[in-house]
């Protein structure tokens, strides 16, 4: 429930903050409701930028074409599998691009349980920058998970590089190209030691197609990593048990 009032500051102490006015209606019900914590939800004031919003549209873009791709009768049950998952099936046409933005925008909101949103700065629920940068990464989740094919590098697209990556390792696609990879570890092995027994909970990796994997080995690993703006990801629990991997 909201209750009018406005944000005044932080507590002296720094830790907390306070709500300068709550008015005599909303203190009635506190009361009789004997109300004794609440929620506080602090919205981002920022309006998306240009560049998510380009982003966004350049994401819709390579996921339209790869849906409306005319494809060969044998795989036309895996594309339909494909269209369920990405939960766009039941888009009437799949070539309209503002169609299938405004489907996958109602995937997201629903499964983030947060009203539906606008791309238009002059609407009046156009996105924050924080919603922006969740419903990029929700799509570049999708492009990882069932390996769409994109225009651009999905690394240039990605505001959080960290949590792309880690799409990448789970789904064992090339963070810089999205072929098929392998996984990198970034904390090499070592000769003589066998990666069935040893544990892998928190080693640093990163998940490189063929290509992409001998290139690091001519450069290094820090001119790679500077090339690519790339970052490492920490094996937890869940990348272990997706990969195989002792934890």
């Amino acid at each position: 429930m909201n209750f009018p009032g406005r944000f005044a500051g932080y507590t002296p102490d720094g830790e907390g903050i306070f709500l300068a006015k709550v008015d005599d209606e909303s203190k009635r019900l506190i009361d009789r409701r004997e109300i004794t914590e609440c929620e506080v939800l602090l919205r981002d004031g920022r309006t998306l930028t240009v560049r998510q919003s380009n982003t966004i549209h350049a994401l819709v873009g390579d996921i339209t074409a790869y849906i409306s791709a005319p494809l060969p009768a044998a795989w036309r049950r895996a594309a339909t599998e494909t269209l369920r998952e990405l939960e766009l099936l039941f888009v009437f046409d799949k070539t309209d691009k503002e169609e299938v933005r405004r489907a996958v925008t109602r995937n997201f909101c629903r499964a983030s349980d947060i009203e539906l949103f606008s791309l238009s700065p002059k609407s009046g629920n156009c996105a924050d920058m924080t919603t922006a940068n969740e419903f990029i990464a929700y799509l570049l989740e999708l492009c990882v998970t069932h390996g769409i094919p994109c225009s651009e590098e999905l690394i240039k697209r990605a505001e959080d590089v960290g949590r792309y990556l880690y799409a990448c390792v789970a789904n064992r696609r090339c963070c810089i190209c999205g072929q098929k990879a392998d996984i990198h570890e970034v904390d090499f092995v070592g000769m003589g030691r066998n990666r069935r027994k040893m544990h892998h909970l928190g080693q640093r990796v990163q998940p490189l197609c063929r290509g992409h994997h001998g290139e690091r080995g001519q450069i290094g690993q820090a001119a790679f990593d500077r090339r690519y703006h790339l970052d490492s990801v920490r094996l937890d629990e869940h990348l272990c048990r997706t990969l195989g991997w002792k934890i």
